[in-house]
């Protein structure tokens, strides 16, 4: 990568440590869907190359979730992407990789999982089945507060999420709880701001994709 995309993968980064919401949390309530794609590795080539043909052979495997019903696109063109060589560097002796994308328009067009970069959305980089399992799950929460019920009983699937292992989990429940003005929810589960407890939790919910992991 050279050091226009090292400048652009950084500028991206700071961007994305400013507080709630975050990037990732936006990205995917603007989708209209969360489409798995298979990219195919040439093992003899040099990395760049190789990812640079790759992104041009993009193959769907499966539409995971929409916010209405739709049929899998037949094929998805990708627009060229860096990617950090540390990430590159995990797919070495693989014939395949696959990919996270979020769609949206009509026709459904690709659109970036914020941090791509860093290997967000990348079937290598650690943490991957817990993206998937937890923006699958994220698509299909919806607003809350006109229920005729009472204030215990609201929420639910956002606060089994927040007591969830998976931290990306975490991460999108309490961003949608705070969006839809729910913030004493996160403040019960989680302890009141500033607080111990909830330094440690905020701190087992933060989206910092690693490649190196």
């Amino acid at each position: 990568m050279g050091d226009s995309g090292g400048v652009l993968s950084f500028v991206v980064f700071i961007a994305l440590a400013q507080p709630l919401p975050s990037a990732l949390y936006r990205a995917s309530q603007e989708a209209s869907a969360l489409v798995e794609l298979e990219l195919p590795l040439i093992t003899t080539e040099r990395r760049d190359l190789r990812w640079q043909r790759a992104i041009k052979q993009p193959k769907v495997k499966a539409m995971l979730a929409s916010r209405a019903p739709m049929d899998a696109p037949e094929s998805v063109e990708l627009a060229p992407f860096e990617v950090m060589r540390s990430c590159l560097r995990k797919t070495d002796h693989r014939l395949t990789v696959k990919v996270l994308v979020f769609m949206t328009g009509t026709p459904l067009e690709p659109t970036w999982l914020p941090q791509m970069s860093f290997g967000l959305g990348l079937e290598t980089t650690p943490g991957y089945e817990q993206l998937k399992s937890a923006l699958v799950e994220s698509f299909d929460w919806v607003e809350e507060r006109m229920r005729a019920v009472g204030a215990q009983q609201l929420w639910q699937p956002q606060r089994r999420a927040l007591a969830s292992d998976n931290g990306y989990l975490r991460h999108l429940a309490a961003e949608f709880l705070i969006a839809h003005g729910a913030a004493d929810v996160v403040d019960e589960v989680w302890g009141a701001p500033g607080s111990e407890t909830r330094t440690k939790n905020e701190a087992t919910a933060r989206v910092a994709p690693d490649c190196k992991g």
